[in-house]
């Protein structure tokens, strides 16, 4: 019998696309033969009468690709392998719930769905990907392996998916930003050979006039800037503006946000204050910071109000926000990060 048992710190748990959770506060809808239900931090539609209330499901987030030709598929369209935002019943709906009982159809599955708790992760098991919208654009990128031995992907967690982050954020100091709707790059001179490395949010890419990520790091100097300081930093950022996502920022020419800097000599990521400081002393742009403060928010609600908003001098709805510890937000790949996506957004960009 396999190890069922999480090892993973509440707080700082990976990303899970597919997870064993409990289905909650299901109501029906008038007129329909669905139901609304709620998981973690998300809405969920279910046939009526198919779940029970606190059953153990499983729950696949938003984004997350499911395999073709699988026997638990094999009746599914190929639009509904990936899942989406939706809005349904006057509600946002974020995920795509299942019965435990497929993994029985799973080959070579020997778990004991009697005993699999809370949390339990499915993704590698169900062979669930990461649906990237950005697909056609990295097969057309150099595929080398991005550098996680220096600095880690930027993938943010969202808060609905980890609702420890409430408690853990509680009573201390916190800044939020403006997420930024582009695509996101990473520069570092490479400490072991002293090369200067251009990435994308999953692979090296070569430098070259041929792409957003050489474009920027010309436009910024970043390979002198970098040099300069004895390669101390590896900056990732936001690229953001014509032909990429539909530039709903509105700018005529490409940009980057900094969002993140890490001492990859001394190995720690830089807090706000020192944020601010090298990104002024580098001459880079960075992330717009809407707030900073005591963190006293109490519910996943609050934060989704307060993501929403205009991208400045536009009448498109921005991504979302950002928060973060002021400082020690990664630490030991201990993220004390996460971002909320404003519903809007994911409305308008359907």
């Amino acid at each position: 019998m396999e190890n069922i048992e999480e090892s993973d710190d509440k707080f700082f748990a990976h990303r899970k696309l597919a997870s064993v959770q409990i289905i909650k506060n299901l109501k029906p809808v008038e007129k329909s033969k669905e139901e609304i239900g709620s998981i973690l931090g998300w809405k969920v539609v279910v046939p009526a009468n198919k779940y029970k209330e606190g059953e153990k499901v499983i729950f696949f987030e938003i984004d997350s690709w499911l395999p073709a030709g699988k026997k638990w598929t094999s009746k599914m369209k190929p639009k509904n392998l990936i899942v989406k935002t939706t809005n349904k019943h006057g509600e946002i709906i974020q995920g795509l719930v299942m019965k435990l009982q497929i993994l029985s159809k799973i080959e070579n599955c020997k778990l004991n769905l009697e005993e699999l708790n809370e949390g339990y992760d499915l993704t590698e098991i169900l062979e669930v990907k990461k649906f990237d919208e950005n697909s056609e654009e990295g097969k057309k990128e150099k595929e080398k392996g991005f550098p996680t031995q220096f600095i880690e992907k930027s993938d943010e967690i969202r808060l609905q998916s980890n609702l420890h982050y409430l408690e853990m954020f509680a009573g201390k100091e916190f800044y939020s930003s403006i997420k930024y709707d582009g695509t996101s790059a990473t520069y570092l001179i490479n400490p072991e050979n002293g090369n200067f490395k251009i990435c994308s949010r999953n692979f090296s890419v070569e430098e070259n006039d041929d792409n957003f990520y050489s474009e920027i790091a010309k436009k910024y100097d970043m390979k002198n800037k970098l040099i300069k300081t004895g390669g101390l930093y590896a900056i990732q950022g936001e690229i953001y503006g014509p032909k990429i996502n539909k530039n709903p920022l509105e700018v005529n020419e490409r940009k980057i946000a900094v969002f993140n800097i890490k001492n990859i000599k001394n190995n720690y990521y830089l807090g706000m204050d020192e944020l601010i400081k090298v990104c002024k002393e580098l001459d880079l742009p960075m992330v717009e910071i809407v707030e900073e403060g005591i963190f006293n928010y109490k519910t996943v609600d609050e934060l989704v109000q307060k993501s929403k908003g205009l991208y400045p001098g536009t009448q498109h709805p921005r991504e979302g926000l950002v928060y973060r510890l002021k400082e020690h937000w990664n630490e030991g790949h201990k993220r004390c990060s996460f971002k909320v996506i404003n519903d809007d957004y994911l409305i308008d960009s359907k």
